[in-house]
């Protein structure tokens, strides 16, 4: 994705517009993209844009809701375009869909936490 320093979309590819739950560009272009993250991480978003900003690059982990309500965890890597021929001060905007990787490890939690509680009732 390309999005603008005010965290517009400006271009999205197809594998973004399905991250965002979206079928076509005119459903995102133009959109802020701090309306997809839920509420509690508008703060780490605006903390990220000035980091990518300031030092060139950043990530984020956080939720992101796509446009039919599903909740993912998401990593965000953003690389500042300084040179762009439009002018606009935006950045190229990654995103890895975690929500499998986080739900393994919470799995692997819960079993690590009966695994003790069956040892303790053992003991």
């Amino acid at each position: 994705m390309r999005v603008g320093a005010d965290g517009m979309l400006l271009a999205v590819n197809d594998a973004a517009l399905s991250l965002l739950g979206a079928e076509t560009l005119a459903q995102v272009l133009d959109t802020v993209i701090i309306e997809r993250l839920v509420p509690e991480h508008h703060e780490l978003w605006r903390d990220f844009i000035a980091r990518v900003f300031s030092d060139g690059s950043a990530s984020l982990d956080c939720d992101m809701v796509d446009r039919s309500g599903v909740v993912r965890s998401v990593r965000l890597q953003g690389n500042a375009i300084t040179d762009h021929p439009d002018g606009v001060r935006s950045m190229i905007l990654g995103a890895r869909d975690l929500s499998a990787t986080r739900r393994l490890e919470l799995a692997l939690q819960d079993q690590e936490v009966t695994g003790k509680a069956t040892e303790q009732l053992r003991a």
